[in-house]
């Protein structure tokens, strides 16, 4: 008994021995544990509301579900370190139990994803470290990407993620550089990086994913300054704010699928399980992803005390990039399409030649706050992105055999056979937010979405190229 006592004192003085030498590092645990309870109008959504909608005429795909789960709850570990160099160090760590299990097949580096609601696996979401001085500020590791700081405050995981909003997080280091007291800049150079999150889930596209020819280079100016008061921001006043934002990345794409079965894009021409069987040659083709915005906090009922009752405000943000994937605004396989150059019969002997192009989007989100009382509030929320520059070849029909490849002008092919690209989606809706002390909150929202196809689709006698969704979702918090 005696031995076993020493030997455990021997561990604890070892382990405590590094907590000594850094004395001065203090480590703060924060988070939330949350439960969340959802009806929605469809079976291909879930509690996040984070993917497009299916068409209304898919069958058994429209009738509710309804979903009770604590998956977004998470803890974040606050370190807060020595000086360096002058500056003072700060480390920060968050996780959630959002994450999925991912079987990976050795032959084509594609996965698949398993999990359920009652089996929730740990998802690591920033970890990242900073180095900050009066006048300027160094970030080394996985956060927030330089244009994904100003997400809509909705009750939902998504956080209309597909739906106007860019949010992303990425391995990074940022410099950001203050100028006078109210203006400052930050470039950051991170993993270019596009999908759901990094994953590899498409099997009918194994590039999703994929690791890009040069890093994400992104850079953003702010001005922010309390010119007439302040609004309520996340439960805190804030002043008058815009900034302006872009980020670019190169992907390489290299193909060689010889016969394969491919979609066009055309009027009511998607069939899941039939395509234009192709003879691809190889091509080496590089795209580029580029994103460009403006957004903006804006005081409209404003306060000079520190209580938010009575204020008002809008916070909007608006952008156009292709290629927007990069910053979850799209999917992998839904922001690309292949054009016909001319070149080739769809032979053995001479493949067809194509060249890879991004879609070209824009769109935006506008949230507007109102606090009854310092207790109470409500958001109204809309947001919106839409494909543009296809110049009507959406339209074409689908030409079987080599008709298609006799000359006809603006020919275009999906990424695969069960490709199905997405024109448009918006959504909009209304969050309740009930906040009795600051570390309980509760929230009623209700949401619609719609989500618009380049393409129609026949299902039995009902024809239609939309799908719509309703959801009411309720949640509890405890912040601490």
């Amino acid at each position: 008994m005696k031995k076993l006592f020493l030997i455990t004192l021997a561990v604890a003085v070892s382990l405590c021995l590094p907590l000594t030498a850094q004395a001065k590092t203090e480590f703060e645990l924060g988070g939330y544990i949350r439960l969340d309870a959802m009806w929605i109008s469809q079976q291909t959504n879930n509690y996040a509301l984070a993917g497009f909608n299916t068409r209304d005429n898919t069958p058994f795909g429209n009738h509710g579900k309804f979903m009770m789960n604590a998956n977004a709850t998470r803890f974040n570990f606050t370190i807060k370190g020595p000086e360096l160099w002058g500056g003072k160090v700060t480390g920060f760590i968050e996780a959630d139990f959002d994450g999925q299990m991912l079987n990976v097949n050795p032959n084509n580096g594609t996965t698949t994803a398993t999990g359920s609601f009652n089996q929730a696996v740990l998802r690591l979401r920033h970890a990242m470290f900073k180095i900050t001085w009066p006048e300027r500020e160094v970030l080394f590791g996985q956060y927030w990407s330089v244009n994904s700081e100003m997400i809509p405050d909705v009750a939902d995981s998504g956080a209309f993620c597909l739906f106007g909003a860019t949010q992303f997080r990425l391995a990074q280091v940022r410099y950001t550089q203050k100028f006078g007291e109210y203006f400052d800049a930050s470039v950051e150079v991170g993993s270019g990086q596009n999908g759901r999150w990094g994953l590899n889930l498409n099997s009918a596209y194994p590039l999703e994913g994929e690791t890009s020819e040069s890093p994400m280079v992104e850079a953003k100016l702010r001005y922010e300054q309390d010119l007439y008061g302040k609004a309520g921001w996340y439960g805190k006043p804030r002043g008058f704010y815009v900034g302006l934002g872009g980020g670019w990345f190169r992907t390489f794409n290299q193909s060689n699928n010889p016969y394969a079965l491919y979609n066009t894009l055309g009027t009511n021409n998607f069939f899941p399980a039939a395509g234009q069987a192709l003879n691809l040659t190889t091509r080496n083709d590089y795209g580029d992803h580029w994103l460009a915005l403006i957004e903006n906090f804006l005081p409209i009922i404003p306060t000079r005390s520190k209580s938010l009752a009575g204020t008002m405000s809008l916070a909007h943000q608006w952008w156009i990039g292709q290629g927007v994937s990069a910053w979850r605004l799209d999917l992998p396989a839904n922001d690309r399409f292949y054009t016909w150059n001319g070149a080739g019969n769809n032979t053995a002997a001479n493949p067809l030649s194509y060249t890879q192009q991004f879609i070209k989007r824009y769109g935006g989100w506008a949230q507007l706050q109102y606090y009854w009382t310092e207790e109470i509030y409500t958001n109204l929320n809309f947001g919106f992105e839409k494909a543009f520059g296809f110049n009507g070849m959406q339209r074409n029909n689908f030409l079987p055999g080599l008709a298609a490849f006799a000359g006809q002008p603006g020919f275009v092919y999906l990424n695969g056979v069960n490709i199905d690209p997405v024109n448009s989606s918006w959504r909009a809706g209304i969050t309740q937010w009930y906040r009795p002390i600051p570390a309980v909150k509760f929230a009623l929202q209700y949401t619609y979405m719609r989500t618009n196809y380049f393409q129609s689709l026949t299902a039995g006698s009902n024809t239609t190229n939309f799908g719509n969704c309703h959801s009411i979702l309720a949640n509890a918090w405890y912040m601490f």
